[in-house]
């Protein structure tokens, strides 16, 4: 053993010592900023996938919204172009130049010619001839006054259906005239006259078609649900998805106007950057601002909206809205996450708080709504919220964007 370790290299042997010495220390810190790094670049893939996936669902609901606006107009039109049609049918009066000319050809059918009256004249004086030529000549007479008695009853019944026809004509012929007398003092009334009237009845027609029903339920009470992507600073850099749940009251001002109130429980979750995001003064450990913090919060949005529909169509309408929302916090949840974390930083902060931020928001929303039967219709509302002051317990600037289904039920 001893010869062995003295012809060994004393390098070796001094790196095979330190080798087995070495130590290598845990630090609790390098693996949580691995973890943050890690975490941050799954975050950028879903925060991608999510805002193609947002875009997509607005593109749709925006194209179902056109093809079916696109499709009631072509309704309407129709509707319209047929009516249009139909009133000039009823409004032209009729013109004196539309009497038809009595025609020539029934007065001269009223005297018939009868091709054998000069035969038989001449039959009635028969030259003086012997007796075999007399009767053959009788007997010839006899033949031609059978054929002659025989087309004389043909022209009789001839004669006697023209006389028929001439009467009916005749009469046809008076009654016309009769009719004709009156024109005159049609064409006598005002073109003007005329034009304001089918003017007037063209506009009652339109506004009958675009109008609503007067009668109109006063109220309505509608259950929404909905989508609603949440940030903070901006309309971008969105989270994953929350969603909205309540229901509304809507009063009907007039046909086209009406005034809302409703509450929903609403979902939020959003990330914001270190100078986004002010907690009470403070709480920050050392200072030290997290780089960026993740929120999850549980609120009430009671919104109060004025809705106006610009455009009606046949049992459906477009319609624009605007208000203001009120916040009530119900439980707030903020994660902070530090590029380089240190014992003692702050990571994590949860209360159920119920603070309230009182008109805090302003809701801009354009919508389609159609009619299912006469109490119950469907609405798709695209949103957007805009803060007008700060909430949370981190004061931030809190946007939304999203869209609100519902079904609203008209109370008699």
């Amino acid at each position: 053993m001893n010869e062995q370790s003295n012809n060994s290299d004393p390098l070796e042997e001094f790196f095979r010592k330190k080798s087995q010495e070495y130590d290598i220390e845990y630090r609790e810190e390098d693996w949580e900023n691995m973890e943050t790094r890690l975490d941050k670049a799954d975050k950028f893939r879903r925060q991608r996938r999510q805002k193609w996936l947002a875009a997509a669902v607005i593109a749709l609901l925006f194209a179902v919204l056109t093809y079916i606006t696109y499709n009631q107009q072509l309704t309407i039109n129709k509707l319209a172009n047929q009516l249009d049609s139909q009133q000039q049918i009823t409004t032209v009066p009729p013109s004196a130049n539309s009497a038809p000319e009595k025609s020539d050809d029934i007065v001269s059918n009223d005297q018939p010619n009868n091709p054998k009256s000069e035969d038989a004249s001449k039959i009635n004086k028969p030259p003086a001839i012997n007796e075999k030529e007399q009767e053959n000549l009788h007997n010839k007479v006899a033949l031609e006054d059978k054929q002659d008695t025989k087309e004389m009853g043909q022209l009789n019944l001839e004669k006697l259906v023209t006389n028929n026809f001439t009467d009916k004509n005749m009469e046809l012929s008076t009654r016309f005239n009769e009719i004709a007398s009156t024109i005159p003092t049609i064409k006598a009334v005002n073109r003007s006259t005329w034009a304001k009237a089918q003017e007037e009845t063209s506009n009652q027609i339109s506004a009958t078609s675009l109008q609503p029903n007067p009668q109109f339920s006063r109220f309505s009470i509608g259950f929404l649900s909905g989508p609603d992507l949440s940030s903070v600073g901006t309309l971008s850099d969105f989270q994953t998805p929350g969603y909205k749940l309540g229901l509304s009251i809507e009063y009907k001002v007039t046909r086209n106007f009406a005034i809302s109130v409703g509450v929903q429980r609403t979902k939020v979750q959003y990330q914001a950057k270190g100078d986004q995001y002010s907690p009470p003064p403070g709480y920050w450990s050392y200072g030290r601002v997290p780089d960026e913090t993740i929120g999850r919060c549980i609120l009430l949005d009671i919104p109060i909206t004025i809705k106006y529909d610009f455009m009606h169509f046949n049992h459906s309408r477009l319609y624009a809205s605007a208000g203001l929302s009120s916040y009530i916090m119900l439980d707030e949840d903020y994660q902070f996450n530090y590029q380089s974390y240190h014992p003692g930083l702050k990571k994590r902060w949860h209360q159920r708080t119920g603070t309230s931020h009182w008109l805090s928001n302003a809701t801009l929303s354009v919508g389609y709504e159609i009619d299912i039967t006469q109490e119950l219709s469907l609405r798709a509302t695209p949103f957007v919220k805009l803060p007008l002051k700060k909430v949370g317990w981190g004061n931030v600037h809190l946007y939304s964007l999203g869209s609100l289904f519902s079904i609203n039920y008209n109370i008699k």
